[in-house]
């Protein structure tokens, strides 16, 4: 019994056994057929499995295999199988139905703000109309605008329905107060909406700008504080004005910036505006008014690489002058002057280019090559106290350009403006000012100088300017600029020969010497410097104690690439670098010349770039005393609202800052007055004219006060504590006529004329010339025609000496075997007296461009007629 028990048992196991195996296989089958389709697999079970008592399946009768089973395993292969499963369920449909096409075109209606209005609109009115209806039907003797009205009450006030008593009213009462109260929720969320999107468009800069007659600024860089100052000035005659800014930095971002850097009553008026949106894009240059503008600024990028920088600005220009009656001109600010030739041909007569580098570049050069330099040109810079303006004069038609200065005694000329548009910076003294010329003044604005009646003015005697003594020079430039190429090109043309130059920096050697060759310089092409490579960083000690601190004549602290897009970082590098300068320069005067010796430190200029650290610098005596500092931001900046101002300054500022032509010298007053002589501002411009100069103003020694255009000129006082800030031009001739001199008369008067007779050009140059003649040979002595006219050109020149003896040169002059004729011993004069003037006068970026006339003497030889 108990094994018949276990058998039926076993028999239910193996049945149940028997059907999942059937089920596994069914689905294995199902996944072969899905994987490869079209492949037809034979069952291997064609029966049910059953099994003895013994439990011993059946032999299974053996069927033909396919040729290639695979089950369905890779992952695409699932995903293909999920994909066709889901589109055997619902297939979408290839045509729109028409509730799809009538959704969509009431979601694209409402979406607008038009749509919206529109829909709020008709629907309040259908809301009404079938209100009035059902309110018609409950109370039939109500006519139906009556109906109407109410049903308005209804929705607009959900009050109005308390004082119903009939049922039917009530229902519809309540009815239409619950939908009133619906419909006005919508309507306020379309008009909070509405709002709400307003005001972050005007967050967020997006609005459109009505103004014209603004100066738009595109772009935003470590300059546009100082620039929206000087703007703030410009603009500060005309009670305030309108500046409008295009970056692509959030709004609330830039006008935090602003009121953190320039407080309220610092804007002098004139309201700034700031817009987000890419300069690059027409729309956006149409949003901020670019068309109506009266000067468009253009800013380069204070970082990445300048190509990028100065692309972008090409490609400002080309979207502005896109745009329709374009009425302002452009100033654009690029970092490479390489490409300067590439916007000029984009831009044409529309665009004023301002290489920011190199303008800065050069002042660097001139200021540590002339001290007090830099000081003249931060007061001359910008809108603070005395500018440049052009004006037209008719009462000073005919008068000479050297009689111009008693005729302003509020202003000081500087040039001519020919009607053509060519300008005269420093001319020739003996230009006259002809009909339809302007008059080129510095002066405080340009309301405060009018033409005058000329004031009688004396003179007196000029005294001998002091001869300079050059010495070789040897230069320092810590620091690596991205235009260190022109700046070494540039100090190459006006540096004597054999100056060295040491460069000290981060910059690997091989790496600078790659820089330099692949920008065009070839270093065994100089002709006056020879450039000698340091590594190191300019802040640590030990890496700068093995400089011979004591045999440089000057020194220039740039701020280095590497740091610039950190301004505060870079100008912490460059005051700690000029302390610990001094500090080594310091310890090695002192163990050259003792303990006790005070240090007689070089010229040292530093190039600051945040205008906050200078404003650091200026309360703190102890570094003022160190170094002069050029704002290299804040004067890029000056020039940069000067030119968008007026168009014009731009002539000014290209001669004044550029390597030739007219440019600011500060001299020592010695070389216009004597020590304790009391002359009046009025006598020194004179005797500056007699130079070919034009006195400008003076600086106090030892301190930090510039004064330009001073007030009360009349008066005398001494000026030894004072250094003169004149303009000089050196390619001017005013004070030579040409070569074409043909007889000792001609010769004498224009020498009388151009004021060259001086005790030291006399005394010298006609020891020169008795030299070079061979003059005191003994023999001849006889009357000769050519003699008397060649005494005759020479004693002009000692005429009105202090010793005026020259008699020991008369008894002796012979002809006997050179035999000159009067012409070429005139024209060996002449050739000099230019020397000597060139020597005395021409003193360009220091002088250092001059040479010692002893050594020129022997080139002047005079041959046989």
């Amino acid at each position: 019994m108990r094994l018949r028990m276990r058998g039926l048992k076993n028999g239910d196991g193996v049945r149940k056994r028997q059907k999942s195996l059937a089920a596994l296989i069914t689905g294995l089958e199902d996944d072969i057929a899905d994987a490869s389709p079209g492949l037809e697999i034979a069952s291997p079970l064609k029966s049910a499995l059953s099994f003895r008592e013994t439990v011993s399946p059946k032999s299974i009768q053996k069927t033909k295999k396919p040729k290639f089973v695979r089950m369905a395993t890779s992952k695409a292969e699932m995903l293909a199988k999920k994909n066709r499963s889901i589109a055997e369920i619902k297939a979408p449909a290839k045509r729109i139905t028409t509730v799809e096409w009538i959704e969509y075109r009431i979601d694209q209606y409402i979406s607008t703000r038009r749509g919206q209005t529109a829909s709020l609109t008709i629907l309040g009115l259908v809301l009404m109309t079938f209100g009035g209806f059902f309110l018609k039907a409950v109370r039939p003797s109500t006519a139906l605008r009556e109906t109407i009205w109410e049903a308005w009450t209804y929705l607009a006030d959900a009050g109005s329905h308390t004082s119903l008593v009939d049922e039917g009213l009530r229902v519809v009462g309540v009815t239409m107060t619950l939908t009133g109260i619906l419909y006005f929720s919508v309507i306020m969320g379309f008009v909070v909406d509405g709002i709400r999107a307003k005001m972050d468009m005007l967050k967020k800069g997006k609005s459109k700008v009505a103004e014209q007659n603004h100066t738009l600024l595109l772009g935003w860089s470590d300059k546009s504080i100082s620039l929206i100052r000087q703007i703030c000035l410009a603009n500060a005659s005309n009670k305030g004005g309108v500046i409008v800014v295009l970056a692509e930095i959030e709004k609330e971002e830039l006008e935090a910036e602003l009121e953190s850097q320039l407080r309220a009553n610092e804007l002098l008026g004139t309201r700034v505006i700031f817009r987000t949106g890419t300069p690059l894009l027409s729309v956006d240059l149409l949003k901020v008014s670019a068309h109506r503008a009266k000067s468009i600024i253009i800013m380069a990028t204070s970082s990445g690489e300048a190509d990028r920088s100065d692309a972008a600005i090409l490609r400002t220009v080309l979207s502005l002058k896109t745009l329709p009656e374009l009425s302002g001109h452009i100033v654009a600010e690029l970092r490479d002057i390489d490409n300067d030739p590439l916007l000029r041909l984009v831009g044409g007569n529309d665009v004023e280019i301002l290489v920011s580098h190199d303008v800065i570049g050069r002042l660097v050069l001139m200021s540590a090559r002339s001290p007090g330099l830099a000081r003249v040109y931060s007061a001359l810079l910008g809108f603070e106290g005395n500018e440049f303006y052009f004006k037209a004069w008719p009462e000073c038609v005919g008068v000479l350009f050297s009689g111009l200065a008693e005729r302003f005694p509020d202003a000081i000329p500087v040039g001519i403006k020919r009607k053509n548009g060519e300008v005269f910076i420093c001319p020739e003294t003996d230009m006259a000012v002809e009909e339809g010329d302007e008059i080129l003044v510095l002066a405080e604005d340009d309301d405060t100088y009018k033409a005058c009646p000329p004031v009688q003015i004396e003179v007196g005697r000029v005294p001998v300017p002091p001869i300079k003594m050059f010495s070789q020079e040897r230069i320092l430039m810590c620091g690596w600029r991205r235009d260190i190429r022109d700046m070494i090109q540039l100090l190459d043309a006006i540096v004597r020969p054999g100056t060295d130059v040491h460069m000290i920096c981060e910059e690997p050697i091989a790496s600078r010497n790659k820089s330099l060759l692949e920008s065009g310089l070839d270093t065994r092409a100089l002709k006056n410097i020879r450039l000698v490579h340091h590594l190191g960083n300019t802040a640590i000690r030990r890496q700068l104690e093995k400089l011979p601190w004591s045999s440089f004549t000057s020194i220039m602290i740039l701020s280095d690439q590497s740091r610039e897009t950190d301004i505060m970082h870079s100008d912490s590098h460059s005051l700690a670098s000029l302390l610990l300068i001094r500090d080594l320069q310091t310890r090695s005067l002192k163990s050259v010349s003792g303990p006790e010796v005070k240090p007689n430190f070089c010229k040292c200029i530093s190039e600051i770039l945040d205008p906050r650290t200078q404003r650091t610098i200026s309360t703190s005596a102890t570094i003022l005393k160190l170094s002069e500092f050029i704002q290299s931001n804040e004067l890029v900046s000056c020039i940069l609202a000067m030119i968008s101002e007026s168009r014009d300054v731009r002539v000014i500022l290209d001669e004044l800052l550029g390597p030739h032509g007219a440019s600011f010298e500060v001299e020592p007053s010695t070389r216009y007055c004597e020590v304790i002589e009391k002359v009046s501002f009025w006598q020194l411009a004179k005797r500056a004219m007699t130079r070919g100069d034009i006195l400008c103003g003076y600086q106090i020694r030892d301190g930090e006060e510039t004064i330009l255009n001073p007030e009360h000129k009349d008066q005398a006082r001494i000026w030894s504590n004072a250094d003169m800030i004149v303009i000089r031009n050196a390619e001017n001739a005013t004070h030579r006529s040409s070569l074409s001199c043909v007889n000792a008369e001609d010769f004498e008067r224009t020498t009388k004329s151009r004021q060259v007779k001086t005790h030291f050009s006399r005394k010298r140059l006609l020891s020169a010339i008795i030299h070079d003649v061979e003059l005191g040979r003994n023999g001849e002595t006889g009357d000769d025609p050519e003699r008397s006219s060649a005494m005759k050109a020479l004693t002009s020149f000692a005429e009105d000496d202090e010793d005026g003896n020259y008699d020991h040169h008369l008894s002796s002059f012979s002809f006997a075997n050179r035999r000159p004729g009067v012409r070429s011993l005139i024209a060996a004069a002449r050739m000099l007296a230019d020397e000597l003037e060139h020597t005395e006068r021409a003193r360009n970026m220091g002088n250092e461009s001059c040479e010692e006339v002893d050594e020129d003497v022997s080139v002047f030889d005079v041959h046989n007629s």
